[in-house]
């Protein structure tokens, strides 16, 4: 792993990350997304043998969209259901059939799971899966058993949480806790609340737990975290109840709400999901409509016999004794990668500065960013850590999610890792991700980082981009007028020969770019051309000025219609920045 203490002076260049953050709220205000056609809930069925799935705002008798059941699933007594939107896997821990299933996210039908654990001593009740640490997490009986997210087959864990001293009993429900590094189980049988350090293994000591009287619970068999709130919630089955309590609060402490009564619709409640972002509580009960379950929805700060905002009910639903629920609620996110490429040798730390931005109304939970799926072998380690915006100063610890409010409010992180291997020119499209959400949307040169590696030292040509607006837009005046933009570009790595050009990217816009280099007042040192090549040496900086001459009108879709600057040594790219671009007088624009 690698150090972030000299991630700000190598990347000097940047200053601060304004630049980064007017790049997101572009995207973010250009995407059109539907964001509620992506959101689902899903609901595994103990007696039904099944997973199903609605929309999140499903009530009534609503049908599922989607069922997973038939032999071939494997699915036996479903309790648990965890989703994992980075990979798009969904997990299920099934208690009767002793093992943990997992399938695409979108499955349905009788498909079978792409695989299986087995081997576990008891019946597996809930789950959870960190993305950060890549581990899947699997709760019952007194113990807690830690995987590789990948495990399959009769998988050796790679921690059990388990003796006297943990005071498991019928442990039900588990949260993670990633931003204290804390885990919070909840226990049936002994009607406590337990938090570990989520590393914690064999026969240890809890840091807290909630137990006594005074809490309200009975049979305690699910659990959420609000991060942003600093709350527990609790589900106790035996008094169809909903309790809440301070995120720290140990020792017999009373509750600081609850809700209860027979205007709730609670009934023998199981697991339970927050929704941050649409600031609801959303409740699997395994009686209730017709004697098959139900699922109940609340605001999230709900307290005492109150109403449900709406409930999901009845036999064409096709709940069948509902144990527990994981929804995607999905904020507006918008992200951006900076720079776009970096060139490096083997065996150094690379790094980049990467933004997300909440334009919910509601608060996201736990954000953090991570490599895709598809990241190439030999990249090393990977380690984030927030930043703060106006200085590239970082803040916090390393691989520590964090919360953002809502309203446009943003976070900025600094993400590297060492390569290890000799890897081509790769793009990798960054995951930007807070709890129980999908990603940010990916846009090409905004999201994505461009690497190289190589056995030995190579040219590294960090650029910056800046239009006349300030906003990472070039505004052209008319369809047929040219507009002006420039470059500021500092080679961190070795020398080279380097070519400047600019293009959109794939996008063919009627629009013609040409190039010079500036000097330090911005006047072109020869007449713009479609390339320039420099010597460029190490340790230097160089300025480009761009010339984007319209023939045609070019609307104002920034994730789509961008210019693209790319600074290569013999075709392999060693520095990138990008821009929106379009004509007025399109709207946007």
């Amino acid at each position: 792993m690698g150090t972030f203490r000299y991630a700000a002076p190598q990347l000097g260049i940047l200053g601060n990350l304004a630049a980064l953050v007017v790049l997101a709220c572009v995207i973010g205000a250009g995407t059109g997304t539907n964001i509620a056609e992506a959101q689902e809930l899903f609901v595994t069925n103990r007696s039904g043998n099944s997973v199903t799935v609605y929309p999140r705002t499903a009530f009534g008798s609503f049908g599922p969209i989607r069922t997973i059941s038939g032999v071939s699933t494997g699915l036996n007594g479903p309790f648990g259901v965890v989703q994992d939107v980075v990979h798009g896997e969904l997990f299920v821990a099934n208690n009767f059939g002793v093992s943990v299933t997992v399938y695409p996210l979108g499955a349905n039908g009788n498909v079978a799971p792409l695989r299986t654990i087995i081997g576990l001593p008891f019946g597996p009740i809930q789950l959870a899966v960190d993305l950060v640490h890549d581990e899947l997490f699997v709760v019952g009986a007194a113990s807690v058993r830690v995987y590789s997210r990948t495990a399959s087959g009769n998988a050796v864990p790679l921690r059990i949480l388990l003796g006297p001293f943990t005071q498991l009993a019928q442990a039900s429900g588990i949260a993670l806790d990633l931003i204290h590094d804390e885990m919070v189980i909840v226990n049936a049988s002994n009607n406590a609340i337990t938090t570990f350090p989520r590393t914690a293994d064999g026969n240890a000591t809890p840091l807290r737990i909630i137990q006594g009287v005074n809490t309200g619970l009975t049979f305690a068999t699910g659990v959420a975290l609000d991060l942003v709130n600093d709350e527990i919630f609790a589900a106790s089955q035996s008094s169809s109840a909903i309790t809440v309590y301070p995120r720290a609060a140990t020792g017999n402490v009373l509750p600081r709400r609850i809700i209860q009564g027979n205007n709730t619709g609670l009934n023998l409640p199981a697991g339970m999901s927050l929704d941050l972002v649409d600031d609801e509580l959303v409740v699997a009960n395994t009686v209730g409509g017709f004697g098959i379950g139900s699922v109940t929805v609340y605001p999230r700060g709900a307290s005492g016999n109150t109403f449900p905002l709406r409930t999901l009910f009845g036999q064409p639903t096709g709940l069948n004794v509902p144990e527990a629920v994981t929804l995607t609620a999905i904020p507006p996110l918008s992200a951006a990668v900076l720079p776009l490429s970096r060139s490096h040798q083997i065996g150094t730390f690379l790094t980049a500065f990467a933004t997300i931005i909440n334009s919910a109304s509601f608060p996201a939970q736990q954000c953090f960013v991570a490599l895709p799926a598809n990241a190439p072998l030999g990249l090393g380690t990977f380690v984030f850590q927030t930043t703060d915006p106006m200085t590239n100063v970082v803040t916090g610890t390393p691989n520590t999610p964090a919360n953002i409010a809502g309203g446009g409010a943003l976070q900025t992180f600094v993400f590297g890792f060492t390569p290890t291997a000799v890897i081509p020119e790769t793009s990798l499209a960054m995951n930007f991700l807070c709890d129980n959400t999908l990603p940010a949307p990916f846009v090409a040169g905004v999201s994505d980082l461009t690497i190289v590696t190589a056995a030995t030292a190579i040219p590294d040509t960090i650029a910056l981009i800046t239009t006349l607006s300030s906003d990472g837009v070039v505004r052209i005046a008319s369809a047929s007028d040219t507009q002006v933009f420039a470059v500021a570009t500092s080679n961190v790595g070795a020398a080279g020969t380097i070519v400047v050009t600019a293009d959109t990217g794939g996008i063919v816009l009627p629009v013609t770019l040409t190039v010079c280099e500036t000097n330090g007042v911005g006047a072109c040192l020869a007449p713009p051309a479609p390339s320039v090549t420099v010597s460029y040496a190490a340790g230097t900086a160089r300025s480009f000025g761009f010339f984007a001459a319209a023939n045609g009108s070019i609307v104002f879709d920034p994730g789509v219609n961008r210019v693209f600057v790319r600074l290569t040594e013999s075709g392999t790219l060693r520095g990138a920045t990008s821009a929106a671009i379009c004509t007025k007088p399109n709207a946007g624009c």
